[in-house]
């Protein structure tokens, strides 16, 4: 049973989430950024009290709509939001006897494949609903960009709107998919962290550095991008775009190989830290080097880099 402390948290946690979602559908550009965060607080609830903790403050949150009029939300709540979070609290939870007397907790790579998969599935039904209107998927997302394009450039830059719309409309779907995932992992390490700053973490947090994705995923990943290559029309389109979401896992995969580098070496909190502000700062300019860090990533599950690294010790 929980306590009044239990319950406050479960209040508050809904509440929060509810406000984020609310601020979200005002269309500001605050609203927008707390946004990205109505995960947060569930992912509080959850990774404290349990998977029950998540869902009675995704019931919190439903009923916060609802007395404010903003039902039609609650759909989109539970789909983009709280589903995930409860799934993904439910599988970090998990524990086994590790025969040393201690717990193996559910690791970070299958935690990450969760979100890839779910986002992947997302991604799916969205390109079902899209291409049941006869027209090709691509087709259809530049025309959508063009009218959100026609809503924020002058009407004389057509030729401005046609580069924006050529330079995003490929990869769109897979891009947003990726996002996705990176606000699901932030929102839970964030949670996890401030969970342990106030000891009332029910795990310990996933070490990155140890992360291992199954070799398998490297398999599906070369169909992916086989078929984005080969095949034509929405399949080919498909085939790119869930490339870009397989790619994620390969995304933390490296920067779990920079951790792990980082340990090496007496400065290397410092030196993590400047990579990690370099990398914000070109992706923000560059697509290189966050495609550069997944490759880095792919180039260790394919070849077991850190367990070489590992093994040889310290030098």
């Amino acid at each position: 049973m929980y306590s009044g402390r239990h319950w406050l948290t479960i209040l508050l946690a809904g509440g929060t989430t509810a406000f984020a979602f609310i601020l979200a559908l005002t269309g500001s550009v605050g609203g927008m950024f707390l946004s990205n965060f109505t995960q947060l607080p569930l992912f509080l609830a959850g990774l404290s009290l349990g998977m029950t903790g998540s869902i009675a403050a995704t019931a919190v949150a439903a009923g916060v709509l609802l007395i404010a009029g903003a039902s039609i939300g609650i759909p989109l709540l539970l789909v983009l939001y709280a589903a995930p979070t409860i799934i993904l609290t439910r599988q970090a939870l998990l524990s086994r006897p590790d025969g040393q007397g201690g717990q193996e907790w559910y690791p970070p790579g299958l935690l990450l494949l969760w979100a890839t998969g779910m986002a992947a599935v997302l991604m799916t039904v969205g390109f079902i609903l899209l291409s049941s209107g006869g027209e090709t998927v691509e087709a259809g997302i530049r025309q959508l960009l063009d009218q959100v394009f026609q809503r924020m450039l002058p009407a004389g830059q057509a030729e401005q709107r046609d580069i924006l719309t050529d330079a995003i409309s490929p990869l769109l779907p897979g891009i947003s998919a990726s996002m996705w995932i990176l606000l699901v992992a932030v929102n839970g390490a964030l949670a996890q962290g401030l969970l342990v700053r106030g000891q009332r973490n029910m795990r310990p947090s996933p070490d990155l550095a140890a992360l291992e994705l199954p070799r398998g995923l490297l398999f599906v990943l070369g169909i992916a991008m086989a078929a984005g290559l080969l095949l034509p029309g929405n399949y080919g389109y498909f085939g790119r775009n869930i490339a870009v979401v397989l790619c994620v896992p390969y995304f933390f995969a490296g920067l779990g190989v920079l951790h792990f580098m980082a340990r090496q070496h007496p400065a290397g909190a410092r030196m993590l830290l400047l990579c990690y502000m370099m990398l914000i700062l070109f992706s923000l300019l560059f697509k290189w080097p966050t495609l550069a860090v997944a490759a880095v990533g792919v180039f260790d599950q394919w070849t077991g880099l850190r367990h070489r690294l590992r093994n040889r010790g310290p030098n």
